[in-house]
């Protein structure tokens, strides 16, 4: 019975994480409308394509709201990894 409740448990904190996560997502839209056209928008931009993998960070890269600049360190990331791969 302990471990089915404990079980329950893990099970309720992850379904909070999960909605938690999905708040924010439906948000997003809202947050990049706020940050147009300030500085921020480049902070936002590069603190997600810093933890992301290079594959997602091409993604980011490819938003249509994402900085030039960003998308430009995001290649350079990228060629970078190409060439250390050689």
């Amino acid at each position: 019975m302990r471990k089915r409740f404990t079980a329950q448990i893990a099970l309720d904190q992850h379904q909070t994480y999960v909605d938690a996560n999905k708040a924010l997502f439906d948000s997003l839209e809202s947050v990049l409308d706020e940050l147009a056209d300030k500085p921020e928008m480049v902070e936002f931009f590069r603190l997600f394509s810093k933890y992301a993998t290079l594959a997602n960070a091409k993604k980011i890269a490819a938003h249509p709201d994402c900085p030039k600049i960003v998308g430009d360190e995001i290649q350079q990331r990228i060629e970078e990894s190409k060439s250390g791969r050689k």
